[in-house]
C-alpha cells in the first residue's frame, strides 16, 4: 500500500469518528439551551449531517462574499495547519512482518 493512500485511509476515518462524536455531544442536554428543542427527528440523531467542512467554509465564503451577515453553516471547524505528523504507515511496516504466521525458515 502506498504511503500516502495507508495515512489518507487513517486519517479519514479518524476524522470521520471525531465528527460523529462531536454531533453527538451537541446533542446532549448540557449542550442545548433551555427549554429549546431540535427539529430533528430522533432516528436522524445517529446521522451526521456533513463530514467535510471544507465544502461548508467554501459555501460560507461564498455567502460572505454575496454580501450576507448571515453564515448558512455556524458550526464549521477550519481545518488547522499541516503539522508534518506521520505516524500510521510507519506503524504498518513494523507491524505486517510480525504478523505473519510463518518465517522465512518455514
Amino acid at each position: 500500500m502506498r504511503r500516502s493512500l495507508c495515512d489518507n485511509l487513517n486519517l479519514c476515518g479518524t476524522a470521520r469518528h471525531n465528527l460523529s462524536m462531536r454531533h453527538k455531544l451537541r446533542l446532549t442536554p448540557e449542550n442545548t439551551p433551555a427549554g429549546s428543542q431540535t427539529n430533528m427527528p430522533s432516528a436522524w440523531e445517529d446521522v451526521v449531517p456533513c463530514y467535510n467542512h471544507s465544502e461548508l467554509q467554501h459555501i460560507n465564503d461564498v455567502a460572505r462574499l454575496a454580501g450576507t451577515s448571515h453564515l448558512p453553516f455556524q458550526m464549521v471547524e477550519a481545518l488547522p495547519a499541516d503539522n508534518g505528523e506521520r505516524f500510521f504507515f510507519e506503524h504498518i511496516v513494523q507491524i505486517n512482518p510480525l504478523k505473519q504466521k510463518y518465517d522465512l525458515q518455514d
